[in-house]
């Protein structure tokens, strides 16, 4: 059996592993020494979680994922809506639990959340309900070609957090919400770095002006119609034109393709219901790891935003949100700007 290895924070006392944080980016470096100090100062005699059977000291242990969260009540509505937490839930860098600490006690406080999300939507009205880990219904599954069932969040296009309100007009609208926390990036497509696609480099040298998808795309190779992905099939609808890609490859093999996959739904929920669907990223304005372009798309754009939008028919409608501004609009708001809900965000995200 392999031994286990103790990672430390540089500076901390005993032996232990500290390259793991060094090779973090400033940003990043920065998050896990505040999820540390803030794990510190309130379970003091806390042991420190593992990740791949190595002990982290930014992770819980086994048995206290409440201590993630403002509210650990929400652990019973996850469990009643059947929402997954994702597999590092008890990372406390954790993007899921960021979320939910920022978004769940403003689903509890619709009268609050109109005055605060106003930071984020100048035109709104007010807010009438938010979901979290959001797959739309199941038409909606049945429309993209994904795998039916199961719990909310896993195997198929699961929004974050789902924002429905209506603006200064009257106008019901729906914004999908992506959160980031402290990732680099938003991930790869699932049928190329799937262990069963033996053609990946087609997945890198196809020409996107000529691809045939039955024939190019793992995702539509399944054996059943419920492992084809329908995305191909949607994309000129959904207002978004992959033959802009010039270069060899397909262009959703990295990080666009969650963002495609968000897309669609929004479409077929704009289409199917009375709502106005637009699709947003909220991050923290210093993760600059995240905006970027991976090699393959700077020539559309170095910035990863910016290189989405030439994609898309309408690209005014896809927003990046910033959780400083948000933060920055709730300090002015009375009925929660020394709140015990913000004051918690203000010391463990230091917002």
């Amino acid at each position: 059996m392999k031994d286990t290895v103790k990672h430390k924070l540089p500076g901390d006392p005993g032996e232990g592993l500290t390259d793991w944080f060094e090779r973090m980016s400033p940003f990043l470096q920065q998050q896990t020494r505040r999820q540390v100090e803030y794990k510190r100062k309130h379970w003091p005699d806390l042991p420190d979680g593992t990740w791949r059977s190595n002990p982290y000291p930014h992770i819980l242990p086994e048995g206290s994922q409440e201590k993630a969260f403002f509210e650990p009540f929400l652990i019973p509505y996850m469990q009643a809506h059947d929402i997954a937490f994702h597999a590092e839930s008890l990372n406390l860098r954790s993007s899921q639990a960021c979320c939910l600490n920022f978004l769940y006690y403003l689903r509890q406080n619709l009268e609050q959340a109109s005055e605060v999300l106003r930071g984020w939507f100048p035109e709104l009205l007010r807010v009438t309900s938010i979901e979290f880990e959001y797959t739309g219904p199941e038409a909606a599954t049945t429309w993209l070609g994904e795998p039916p069932g199961g719990k909310r969040g896993m195997n198929r296009t699961s929004v974050d957090a789902a924002i429905w309100w209506a603006d200064i007009h009257r106008k019901p609208r729906l914004t999908l919400v992506e959160w980031k926390y402290t990732e680099k990036g938003f991930g790869n497509c699932g049928g190329y770095v799937s262990k069963g696609n033996n053609s990946r480099d087609r997945c890198r040298t196809v020409d996107m002006r000529s691809i045939s998808p039955k024939r190019d795309c793992y995702l539509v190779q399944g054996d059943t119609s419920t492992t084809q992905r329908h995305y191909w099939d949607h994309m000129d609808d959904a207002g978004i034109n992959y033959r802009v890609f010039q270069e060899p490859g397909c262009p959703f093999r990295g990080p666009l393709y969650q963002l495609l996959r968000q897309q669609l739904l929004a479409h077929w929920l704009e289409t199917n219901t009375d709502n106005r669907v637009d699709v947003a990223v909220a991050c923290f304005r210093d993760n600059e790891d995240l905006m970027r372009s991976p090699s393959y798309l700077k020539h559309v754009h170095p910035d990863l935003p910016s290189a989405w939008g030439a994609f898309l028919a309408e690209p005014e409608r896809f927003q990046v949100l910033h959780v400083e501004d948000l933060m920055a609009h709730c300090d002015y708001v009375s009925s929660v700007a020394t709140s015990p809900w913000r004051e918690y965000l203000r010391e463990r995200y230091k917002i």
